[in-house]
């Protein structure tokens, strides 16, 4: 962890079994506030898996994991969610019959329409929070590029429209720290550049946190500042891009050297 900074995300020696089979073997690794941090490895390496156990998609057979310092090891992923912690996908997971702008509002938190009586009710607060977080939602469509499609069903998208409104639906739930499964996947260089800089956006004038799975070195020695490497799921480095990239455990790893 970079030094003089607070701990925003702490993974202590985690495991995962599936059968046979540890996917995880004792990881442990910490992110800081405000950071942009890269986890790589091999295909098999346990990347994804770390995800899943981090946001309570599965649950760990021993370890635990600290966010902002409380233990939220083992809670359901809606639980860990409305702490602030959120994540994107490889494949987006979105409610593909249902438009963008719908999408973005499903994100937000504590919602006084989510309330059976003010539901009923339709009290004035109610509808002033509903706009509230419409403007809202359309100022992050403005920021992403995406404004134009709001009323737009999420299924006539592109892969790459469909990552924006993944990424904005979890915005809108004021999610601290945001986990990126491959968020450059299928997309054209440009446009990931345009992406990635609005990630480096979010944390350098919003403070978000990001940790981010990517097969594209390019991606991750550009915009990450801390690199932590898995194989067979274990960590066998971590640094900066330079300290990572010339690693003999990480080159071993990738080239079998």
């Amino acid at each position: 962890m970079l030094r003089g900074t607070k701990e925003m995300l702490k993974v202590d020696n985690l495991c995962k079994d599936f059968g046979g089979l540890r996917a995880v073997d004792h990881c442990s690794f910490e992110v800081p506030q405000g950071a942009i941090y890269g986890l790589i490895g091999p295909n098999g390496a346990g990347k994804t898996t770390v995800f899943n156990l981090i946001t309570g998609i599965l649950k760990a057979d021993e370890g635990r994991v600290l966010f902002k310092g409380e233990n939220i090891t083992n809670l359901k992923p809606y639980q860990i969610a409305q702490k602030g912690l959120g994540r994107t996908f490889q494949i987006p997971r979105l409610f593909y019959n249902m438009t963008v702008m719908e999408n973005l509002l499903l994100g937000a938190k504590n919602q006084y329409g989510e309330n059976l009586l003010y539901a009923i009710l339709s009290l004035p607060s109610s509808r002033r929070q509903q706009l509230a977080l419409e403007k809202r939602a359309l100022d992050l469509l403005e920021v992403l590029g995406i404004s134009h499609l709001r009323d737009e069903y999420v299924a006539n998208l592109g892969h790459a429209e469909q990552k924006l409104v993944e990424l904005g639906r979890t915005l809108m739930a004021d999610s601290q720290l945001i986990l990126l499964d491959e968020p450059t996947a299928g997309l054209n260089p440009v446009f990931a550049g345009k992406f990635l800089d609005y990630i480096r956006e979010l944390r350098d004038h919003q403070g978000k946190t990001f940790l981010l799975v990517e097969h594209n070195m390019r991606v991750v020695m550009n915009y990450c500042e801390w690199i932590i490497v898995l194989n067979y799921g274990q960590k066998i480095a971590e640094g900066t891009p330079e300290q990572v990239s010339n690693d003999p455990a990480v080159i071993e790893a990738y080239l079998g050297e």
